[in-house]
């Protein structure tokens, strides 16, 4: 169950990594002069970036240039910045979508968007501002594991203050060897797709709160929705699984995608298979999602 999904990751990593440090379908030069905060004066121009055959017109952010003319207020310079991941985000879109049919045409094309910049707001988090590494980035969440940064060894690079984390994505590929990949992909959880960038540092229960509306907003009328993330997080430490973060997110669709019965093994017996004492945590909620994506056509 799932194998499908496996091994798209497979063939993708592996056309992806072959084409860092060359040429990939979002063609960026690759220079400190591209990139979102640019501290050159003549950062504040539109400049051309290519997405597949076609070029789009992109405005460069002069944050720097912005702090030295007048005095703005953080909240305002948040604003600009989530403002400036929004509008690349709008191009990036559509070519991920196509380069990733798994995964985000699964979402209408509104929470689509909100899936890219989730990405970015990421890759920004760790302070990575050039926008070939954000696309790197943000191809990475797809091909390998939405939450690939926090495999142990690529998690102490990008933190590494001696780290230069543009330059560190720019050539991963050398620097991360396929074992540490694997490693990343069996790890693998969802929640990072479904995290807004000012939630990446919340509590579980907040980020699992926000999420849920991202995943079944079609299915949450007349729904409790605090009260379900609750009894979600709850049923997850009933069942071990609160070690997993996405595990409260996945089994709130279990939740509504199967109704009062969700738990009875007679009326589901793959539950009998799902939850057997022998799997490891990780493992019952990938195959429940996997279950739920085989059963609703919801990728959670």
């Amino acid at each position: 169950m799932g194998e499908p999904v496996l091994k798209i990751r497979r063939v993708q990593r592996a056309a992806l990594l072959a084409q860092v440090n060359s040429v990939g379908f979002v063609q960026l030069p690759v220079d400190k002069q591209n990139r979102l905060a640019s501290t050159n004066s003549e950062s504040n121009k539109v400049s051309p970036i290519k997405i597949g055959t076609k070029q789009v017109a992109t405005l460069e952010a002069p944050i720097s240039n912005f702090q030295r003319t007048v005095q703005i207020r953080k909240v305002q310079l948040d604003a600009f910045k989530k403002e400036s991941l929004t509008k690349f985000a709008e191009e990036l879109t559509p070519a991920l979508a196509e380069k990733y049919p798994h995964i985000l045409p699964s979402f209408p094309k509104g929470i689509q968007k909100m899936i890219v910049v989730n990405m970015l707001g990421r890759a920004c988090h760790w302070g990575i501002t050039w926008q070939s590494a954000l696309v790197i980035f943000s191809e990475l969440m797809l091909a390998i594991a939405p939450n690939f940064d926090q495999e142990p060894r690529i998690k102490a690079a990008l933190k590494s203050p001696r780290m230069d984390p543009n330059g560190f994505m720019l050539e991963i590929n050398r620097r991360v060897p396929n074992g540490v990949w694997n490693s990343a992909t069996a790890a693998s959880q969802n929640l990072p797709l479904f995290t807004a960038p000012e939630f990446i540092d919340a509590p579980i229960d907040t980020r699992i709160l926000q999420a849920i509306p991202m995943v079944l907003g079609d299915r949450l009328k007349g729904i409790d929705l605090p009260g379900l993330a609750a009894d979600s997080i709850l049923l997850a430490k009933e069942l071990s699984l609160q070690k997993i973060e996405e595990s409260g997110l996945v089994l709130a669709a279990w939740r509504l995608m199967y109704g009062p019965d969700f738990q009875k093994p007679e009326t589901h017996p793959w539950l009998r298979d799902i939850f057997n004492h022998q799997n490891e945590p990780l493992k019952k909620v990938a195959m429940l999602k996997y279950r739920i994506c085989l059963d609703h056509q919801r990728f959670v």
